[in-house]
């Protein structure tokens, strides 16, 4: 009987985890489902919602999706923490309740979003390498935490500033509300010192 077998964008051919999983396979009759081709970007929770089922395998180096997989009764394979293939609960990994609700009726063979413009370029133009990818680690935490961007239904900005004898200390926080059955998040916050002279008006 042939077996289905989801592979996640981070663990498709190439990958340590690959390699592994097909050790572990054998000479047994596997059918792939490749995200990256066939549902590029696709959030976690139509992974969830739409593509798992029972007899269905997952394979994933994501270990929260891992975890909320094995929740909902699929068999799933990840790396635990000493690098090695394993199918069982990971204690490091933890799903926050409830689990994001989807917004999206069908599978869509793209998810990721489409700029029609070059705002964000700009935004992050002259970050280093680590501010970098702490700014994409920040922006899938917020999209993960809704489920998808397209969940995300309300943005708000606060600013704000407060003189001290040092100069004049000014901040911002961002409030993202969604429609996917989460609470709202306190998404990011920033602050900076002025010690010039503070000019109003």
């Amino acid at each position: 009987m042939t077996k289905r077998v989801i592979v996640d964008e981070n663990a498709g051919p190439g990958t340590k985890l690959w390699q592994q999983f097909q050790q572990h396979a054998g000479e047994g009759e596997y059918e792939y489902l490749f995200l990256s081709e066939s549902h590029r970007g696709i959030p976690d929770v139509e992974i969830l919602d739409k593509l798992l089922q029972p007899g269905v395998i997952l394979l994933t180096g994501d270990c929260v999706l891992h975890m909320w997989a094995l929740e909902a009764g699929c068999r799933s394979y990840t790396f635990n923490e000493q690098g090695q293939l394993t199918r069982g609960r990971l204690p490091q990994a933890q799903t926050k309740k409830p689990l994001p609700k989807s917004v999206h009726a069908n599978l869509r063979d793209d998810y990721s979003q489409r700029r029609e413009h070059n705002f964000m370029a700009r935004l992050t133009t002259g970050f280093t390498d680590r501010q970098f990818k702490r700014y994409r680690t920040a922006q899938r935490r917020i999209r993960g935490h809704f489920g998808s961007a397209a969940a995300m239904s309300q943005v708000s900005v606060t600013v704000g500033s407060l003189p001290t004898s040092r100069g004049l200390l000014c901040g911002y926080v961002f409030h993202v509300a969604g429609n996917s059955g989460v609470k709202g998040l306190r998404a990011s916050e920033g602050y900076c010192l002025s010690q010039g002279p503070a000019r109003c008006g």
